[in-house]
């Protein structure tokens, strides 16, 4: 039976003096208790028993991931994201929005639904922004980031964004005070309903990986929602691209000597083609695989017979879409699962 003592020292005097903390030698080490007799007792009762569930084979596994930091865990995901089909900047941005959630937790058992509710409130909540000037008419670019709190290399982005007027260019490019003054306000609104979902999402990613890495017993944000529909507080609007603006841009693909990202003219035009027909994202084509029959001087037709490339956002593919190009080229066979009866028959290939 182990059995609790007082360590001893010598002083400076020479003269041999006891630690007031309680300590147990168990398992071959000495393990510092507590000052207090009963507490001391208490806490060995509690090692002990632990080591007996031990030897019994009933230890608790997750027992060294809840003692974790959570900034460990956060750098582990970020690495297994890194590793993954999202790549850096994806990895980077859930990592970010986690750790503007869970701000002021220290363990993984910290991050509980209200805590979660709490921070996405306050992402919501209008922001205090500073005043302008008065009798200032006209700002320059380090003036405007220095009054919204942002880089000035984003300023630029944020007046065209919101196609706000500005005059001049380079060095000489001035924002008028209504520009300065729409940006405040756009700034000092709390974030829109996408921006919390995509919070949410990215923690409710982080809390299920904790459980498929069976470094939590569950889930604790298993059972939150999304806090609305984001059509509802649609913060920018996508200009999407008429037929006539297509037909000219896969034209001036095809025309094009250039060689972009390792595609020629012709890979582009074939590139473009294949998305407008089929409405599928970036990583969706970059998923879809090869075929691998040729045919003189023409390049390789994308398998679209294989089965969809999946994503969260689109579990099936169910849709038509808008428009479709009218190449007269034989094209590869449609892929099953499309609604037929669409014009323009399977995805045109290139010419």
């Amino acid at each position: 039976m182990a059995k609790l003592y007082h360590p001893t020292y010598r002083a400076k005097d020479g003269v041999r003096k006891k630690l007031k903390k309680r300590y147990v030698f168990l398992d071959g080490r000495e393990i510092p208790l507590s000052a207090n007799r009963r507490a001391a007792e208490s806490m060995l009762a509690d090692l002990l028993k632990k080591a007996e569930f031990g030897r019994a084979g009933l230890a608790d596994p997750f027992e060294q991931y809840r003692k974790t930091a959570l900034a460990r865990h956060l750098d582990d995901w970020q690495a297994a994201l890194r590793s993954g089909d999202g790549g850096e900047k994806h990895a980077a941005e859930m990592v970010r929005c986690v750790g503007r959630l869970v701000a002021g937790c220290v363990f993984f058992a910290d991050v509980t639904p209200a805590v979660v509710r709490h921070a996405l409130a306050d992402l919501r909540k209008p922001k205090g922004v500073a005043a302008l000037p008065a009798a200032v008419d006209h700002f320059t670019r380090p003036e405007l980031a220095a009054l919204l709190d942002v880089t000035p290399a984003s300023v630029p982005d944020l007046v065209k964004r919101h196609g706000l007027p500005a005059t001049g260019n380079g060095k000489s490019r001035r924002y008028p005070r209504a520009t300065a003054e729409a940006l405040l306000a756009r700034r000092g609104e709390g974030v829109s309903t996408g921006t919390v979902n995509r919070h949410l999402q990215a923690v409710k990613m982080f809390a299920k990986w904790m459980t498929d890495e069976k470094r939590a017993a569950e889930n604790p944000l298993a059972s939150m929602k999304r806090a609305g529909n984001p059509e509802h507080d649609r913060r920018r609007e996508f200009a999407t691209l008429t037929a006539d603006e297509i037909t000219r841009l896969v034209a001036s693909a095809r025309d094009s000597n250039a060689e972009f990202m390792g595609l020629t003219g012709t890979g582009r035009k074939a590139l473009y083609l294949c998305a407008v027909s089929t409405a599928f994202r970036p990583v969706e084509l970059s998923r879809l695989p090869r075929s691998t029959s040729t045919s003189a001087g023409r390049p390789r037709w994308c398998d679209l017979t294989a089965p969809a490339p999946r994503t969260a956002r689109r579990p099936n593919s169910t849709f038509a879409p808008p428009w479709r190009p009218n190449c007269g080229s034989t094209s590869p066979p449609a892929r099953p699962g499309r609604p037929s009866g669409r014009a323009g028959g399977s995805p045109a290939g290139p010419t």
